[in-house]
């Protein structure tokens, strides 16, 4: 070692410089470059890492959201209720309707038990429901209407109201000139979501 120092030092100048960027590329690329690389290497995986963290701090904050508005939402419209079996979900629905139609005096004039209709939800391709439906005819006066219909809006059997149709009835021929009676004549589908494996099920009245 001594005797190798001792000749570096009998070099000259120019020598001496161009010996030590000699070493120093080799001390580069035997040491400081692979380091270098070894850096980069964890900054990448950091990067990662700290992306995926993030991802999931951003899914946690979305579902805490999301469960603060389903909690407003229940607050505000109740709890929803999930669909039941084909048959019974349409006998509670045919149930519920003959109740909300006797508490206002109103009685239909027609019942139509239309076939369930199998329904997607979302971009899934096998149908996980059924669409029961109802389809009711009746008569009555407006404030018996709005009463109805605000029942079936808050009864859980009842998914939606498909179809409403509503016209006036005028006054029958031989009571003298026709005339706005104050009767409405109502057609509404109201329907509920069963499970498709009970696909094919329909109640019969």
């Amino acid at each position: 070692m001594n005797s190798l120092l001792a000749r570096f030092k009998a070099l000259p100048r120019a020598a001496k410089w161009l010996t030590a960027f000699v070493v120093f590329i080799g001390a580069y690329f035997l040491a400081i470059e692979p380091m270098l690389d070894a850096i980069r290497k964890y900054n990448v995986e950091a990067d990662k890492i700290e992306a995926e963290l993030a991802a999931r701090r951003d899914t946690r904050d979305r579902v805490l959201n999301s469960a603060g508005e389903m909690e407003r939402a229940m607050l505000a419209y109740g709890k929803p209720a999930l669909p039941g079996k084909g048959a019974d979900a349409a006998a509670a629905l045919e149930r519920r309707l003959n109740q909300v139609l006797a508490a206002h005096g109103v009685r239909e004039t027609r019942k139509t038990f239309k076939d369930p209709v199998p329904l997607t939800v979302g971009r899934e391709q096998t149908p996980r429901y059924n669409r029961v439906a109802i389809e009711l005819n009746f008569e009555c006066d407006t404030t018996k209407l709005l009463a109805v219909l605000k029942d079936l809006e808050r009864a859980p059997e009842v998914t939606a109201i498909g179809r409403l149709s509503v016209r006036r009835v005028n006054e029958p021929a031989g009571r003298g000139a026709k005339g706005d009676s104050g009767l409405l004549q109502v057609q509404m589908s109201p329907e509920t979501w069963t499970l498709a494996s009970a696909a094919g099920e329909r109640s019969n009245p």
